[in-house]
């Protein structure tokens, strides 16, 4: 068994956020030294991201063994170089090959923050001729999920594959990702969250098309009579709106692994108009789904604040080029998730804001973001989120640079913004600082055996 490494003389709050790693390190095997790397770095990091959450103790034991056993071996062997041999779509555009990476869902209501992973497995396989859009990987690590976890339930994902990516092993595959696996670890629960996410070689530019995908799969999952209202209320939408019929198909569905009557199917979709108005009207689905003015005007404070806008900038306006952040004409696509249930006949959305698009570096959008939520009355978890990025990168690279966090998201629940920051590790893009920080871990001490 390799020996476990633990920092040496680390400050107090950290001991603190470590203290549940620290311990599970001293008897927990490790197999070798990529899976030491990967347990190093990312069970330090969930540590203090549940920690900081207020995750109970055993819950925090209960996920870091899970995350040790199940999680870490699929993760491939550790960087050498600081570009990624196999890009990993973990973290969509804003990744960086890293085949991991988290979210802190901030909660609404009296709700503490929960926290997900998202892995992309690497396997022996993974990138070659033989697998180059790295299917067998992450469907074996599906598999066993799904013989692990109780409540886990992939029928739905299995109707869906199929139809979303029919020739996965054609010749002219390129190395791209097919497949990515969430990881939900909700405080109050006692077991794994499932959910299963879905790329397509080629993305349907066509609404008619996602549509007749999207329907001939749930009718094979759910039976003929399916009601399909909130999968025709999107397309209908997407047709015959002037807001809707901007929106670009990308062909990536999300699927929850759990009975197929509770679960959502997600579809997601970008838009190239950057004004508020056009936002909100996707965010109301053309106002089919009733959100109140109070919730539209967070919204938008929220918009306007991470973007650094004045408050009487006109919301029919696009955003102006920014000169703190190096984008082209206001930034890029903003990506919108439709979450489809069959049980339902309207759809919630959802609006992912680019952080590198919005803020000149991970502190500005982190305090843009925390202060937003203390003007709401939603303070208890804003300096317990900072104290996570300041255990992720230094305070230099967090007030200079940008990549720590992926995206903010948000959405509409019970009155309040359901937000949610998507965190990255940035094991290539901080392969030398991770390097160096690791080389500075010392042996636990051993103590002398009373034998002697």
């Amino acid at each position: 068994m390799s020996p476990v490494y633990l920092p040496h003389e680390e400050p107090s709050e950290l001991d603190e956020q470590l203290r549940v790693w620290k311990a599970l390190s001293r008897s927990l095997p490790v197999k070798d030294d990529n899976q030491l790397f990967w347990w190093k770095l990312t069970g330090r990091h969930l540590a203090m991201l549940m920690h900081e959450a207020g995750y109970s103790v055993d819950r925090q034991i209960e996920y870091l063994i899970f995350h040790r056993f199940m999680i870490v071996p699929n993760l491939g062997p550790q960087p050498t170089l600081a570009k990624p041999w196999f890009m990993s779509h973990v973290g969509g555009c804003v990744g960086d090959g890293t085949p991991i990476g988290y979210s802190w869902r901030w909660g609404v209501g009296n709700d503490t923050p929960y926290i997900r992973s998202f892995v992309e497995p690497i396997g022996a396989l993974t990138g070659t001729e033989a697998d180059p859009s790295n299917q067998v990987a992450t469907t074996e690590f599906l598999w066993e999920l799904n013989k692990m976890l109780p409540e886990a339930d992939l029928s739905l994902f299995w109707k869906f594959a199929p139809k979303l990516r029919p020739n996965l092993m054609d010749e002219a595959t390129p190395q791209k990702s097919a497949m990515l696996v969430g990881l939900e670890m909700a405080p109050g629960s006692n077991t794994v969250g499932l959910m299963a996410y879905m790329y397509p070689q080629a993305a349907p530019s066509q609404v008619s098309k996602l549509n007749n995908v999207m329907a001939k799969a749930m009718r094979d999952a759910y039976g003929a009579d399916i009601c399909l209202d909130s999968l025709n209320a999107v397309c209908d939408f997407m047709t015959t709106d002037s807001d809707g019929s901007q929106l670009i198909p990308r062909g990536t569905i999300g699927i929850d692994c759990c009975r197929p009557q509770d679960a959502g199917i997600k579809c997601y979709v970008v838009t190239h108009n950057t004004s508020f108005d056009h936002i909100a009207a996707i965010m109301t689905l053309g106002r089919r789904n009733p959100i109140s003015a109070e919730m539209i005007d967070q919204l938008r404070e929220l918009w306007y604040t991470l973007r650094g806008l004045e408050t009487n900038f006109p919301t029919s306006a696009q955003l102006p080029s920014n000169k703190d952040v190096t984008v082209n004409e206001g930034g890029g696509p903003i990506p919108f998730q439709f979450n489809i249930f069959s049980q339902h006949s309207l759809t919630s959305v959802k609006a992912y804001f680019k952080v590198g698009d919005h803020a000149k570096s991970d502190i500005a959008a982190a305090k843009a973001l925390t202060g937003f939520l203390e003007r709401h009355g939603r303070r208890s978890y804003t300096k317990a989120f900072l104290n996570v990025l300041k255990g992720l990168s230094s305070a230099e690279e967090l007030q200079t640079r940008r990549g720590a966090q992926g995206y903010i998201s948000v959405a509409f629940k019970k009155g309040e913004l359901d937000i949610t920051s998507y965190i990255n590790p940035q094991v290539y893009r901080r392969f030398n600082e991770i390097k160096a920080d690791l080389n500075k871990a010392t042996v636990v001490r051993q103590r002398r055996s009373l034998f002697e």
